[in-house]
This record gives structure tokens, C-alpha cells and sequence, in this order.
């Protein structure tokens, strides 16, 4: 594993982000991330961490993890959560706006990631 990838992986560890290998297909390689959320939700996310060359890069996954937080609606997310009867499904809270309270708890738990990686370069 790349020593600037290894400092990411231990930040995010340091944040109490759990983290296995992941293979997107072809030359396409990244990491799993996950973590629970306040409301007890194991959110799990991936980001491809292989540049446009194939070479696993920490600036790669940087920059798809930026993205992927920009892509990510927590209203989006929690539509996934909700049942036929508009309330939380599949363990998610039973209100709408506490499963949407959890998904925006998430994309809170992701930009503190992202802050804690803009700053790789620093001394762990």
C-alpha cells in the first residue's frame, strides 16, 4: 500500500472508520469505508482510489471522496429508507426526519474524513 494511502487509511481510522479493499472492476481498485452513525446506521460508502493510469493514488481518492459528499442528498438517501406507509424501513427510525437527521449526521461523519485527508501531508 502506497505510504501516503496508508495515512489516510489511519486518519480514517482515527475517526473510527472501519475500511476494507474493494474491487470495481478492470483496473479500478478503492476502499470501503464504514462507520455507525448517531442513530445506530452502519454507513457504508466506496471510493475508487486507482487514477487514470491504474496506480493506486491518495489524491485519487481524495478527490472522489469530495465528490462523492457533493453527489450525496441526505432527502435523496433517506427516500431509500422509507416504507409503502412513509415511515422508516428496514431498521431505519420510524419519522422521515429523523431518517433524514441520520443521512445528514452521515454526510456530517463524510466532510469530517475529507478534512481530516486534506491534511495527509501532516504528521499523524
Amino acid at each position: 500500500m502506497d505510504k501516503q494511502i496508508k495515512k489516510l487509511i489511519r486518519k480514517a481510522e482515527n475517526l473510527d472508520w472501519s475500511y476494507c479493499p474493494c474491487n470495481f472492476g478492470g483496473e479500478q481498485k478503492g476502499y470501503e469505508f464504514s462507520k455507525y452513525s448517531d442513530y445506530g446506521q452502519d454507513f457504508v460508502f466506496c471510493i475508487i482510489a486507482t487514477d487514470e493510469n491504474g496506480k493506486m493514488n491518495a489524491d485519487t481518492m481524495i478527490e472522489n471522496l469530495q465528490e462523492y459528499i457533493y453527489d450525496f442528498s441526505p432527502t435523496e438517501e433517506a427516500m431509500k429508507w422509507v416504507g409503502a406507509d412513509g415511515h422508516g424501513a428496514n431498521g431505519a427510525p420510524y419519522e422521515f426526519d429523523d431518517i433524514v437527521a441520520d443521512m445528514e449526521d452521515c454526510k456530517r461523519m463524510m466532510w469530517e474524513l475529507l478534512d481530516a485527508w486534506n491534511n495527509k501531508r501532516q504528521t499523524i
